[in-house]
């Protein structure tokens, strides 16, 4: 063959598989992240990008939360690339931190915060892309998908409930 299969692009890992599909990942991003930023090494790893729980009120205290507020458009610069090349699991909780990028509160700090957990655990998501020649409808797909890792809850095909109020973020709720 004259070329050689692509094993990264534009920052992104990329493996191939035989049958047909492929996975992006940004291990190497993520890690870049940290280590431009070693105060992040702070935080505990979490299995959530973002908690159901209410943030609390009050001013930033730790030295880690100083940090985050002093360097949040860069953290959150950094994350959006992230999210749009192949991380959508980021998505939901960085707009709602994204909305802080000029004057974030403690709010807006505790959501990074939380994201920057999420991104410590061990385990690397990588978004698989696959080709299926079955005719199944692509909601079938991240029904597959759901079912497989049960944390994750694809509003590709949300309940009867939800379409009548309105009541559903359209990316992923966890």
């Amino acid at each position: 063959e004259m070329f050689e299969e692509v094993k990264t692009l534009l920052g992104m890992n990329v493996q191939r598989y035989e049958d047909g599909s492929f996975s992006l990942d940004v291990t190497a991003k993520i890690k870049q992240i940290y280590e431009d930023h070693p105060m992040l090494n702070q935080c505990l790893p979490s299995i959530y990008p973002m908690t159901q729980n209410t943030p609390k009120d009050g001013e930033p205290s730790t030295a880690l939360e100083l940090y985050i507020k002093h360097n949040f458009s860069s953290l959150v610069g950094s994350l959006i690339y992230l999210s749009t090349t192949c991380r959508p699991d980021l998505t939901q909780a960085l707009g709602r931190c994204s909305r802080g990028m000029h004057s974030p509160t403690y709010h807006h700090i505790q959501i990074l915060e939380q994201i920057f957990k999420y991104l410590k655990k061990p385990e690397n998501r990588a978004l698989k892309l696959f080709f299926r020649h079955d005719g199944a409808p692509i909601q079938q797909h991240f029904r597959e998908i759901s079912m497989d890792k049960p944390d994750l809850q694809t509003i590709v095909d949300p309940t009867p409930e939800q379409l009548k109020s309105g009541n559903f973020d359209p990316v992923v709720t966890f």
